[in-house]
């Protein structure tokens, strides 16, 4: 598990598919914040981002998320 005080290194990659196990969040359940840097990622703006521990919980948590696209969510 992660120290809240530490920031988490976030990357997102798209899938083919749906996902078929996992938990599945809609982009618009995330906050403003996790919205921000889920489009960086998404659309190449970065590769991957470091993120208050807030953010990257909220975004991990979600497994994947439903954008444009799906998108698994991972810390590294």
């Amino acid at each position: 598990m992660h120290e809240r005080s530490t920031a988490w290194k976030i990357r997102v990659e798209p899938m083919d598919d749906a996902p078929t196990e996992g938990t599945v969040c809609h982009y618009d359940e995330l906050t403003d914040e996790a919205k921000h840097h889920l489009d960086a990622l998404a659309n190449g703006s970065s590769a991957s981002a470091r993120l208050d521990a807030e953010v990257a919980e909220e975004l991990v948590g979600c497994e994947h998320v439903k954008f444009t696209d799906y998108y698994r969510v991972q810390s590294s």
